[in-house]
Order: structure tokens, then C-alpha cells, then sequence
């Protein structure tokens, strides 16, 4: 039991550094497809319901 949270600990020290980049990248490209997704639904009511 204890290699195993010994094992997840490694993974999470390793993991924060990498995850911290990632979650920006990710928030960035969640804004993104936000945005992108508030312009695609003001086009689509104009072309017809679908």
C-alpha cells in the first residue's frame, strides 16, 4: 500500500510542472473554442435551422 502512494506521489511531483503548462495551453484553447463557439451559434440561426 505504501509503494503505491509512494508511486502516485512521484507521478503527482512530476505531473504538477507538466500540468501547470498544459492547463494554460488548455485555458487558452478553451477560451478559443469558446469564442469560436459563440460566433458559430450567432451564423448558424442566419443560414436556417439545421
Amino acid at each position: 500500500m505504501k509503494q503505491i502512494n509512494l508511486a502516485t506521489t512521484i507521478m503527482c511531483m512530476l505531473a504538477i510542472p507538466v500540468f501547470s503548462k498544459f492547463s494554460m495551453l488548455a485555458a487558452y484553447g478553451y477560451i478559443g473554442i469558446f469564442l469560436l463557439a459563440i460566433g458559430w451559434e450567432k451564423k448558424k440561426p442566419a443560414e436556417g435551422a439545421d
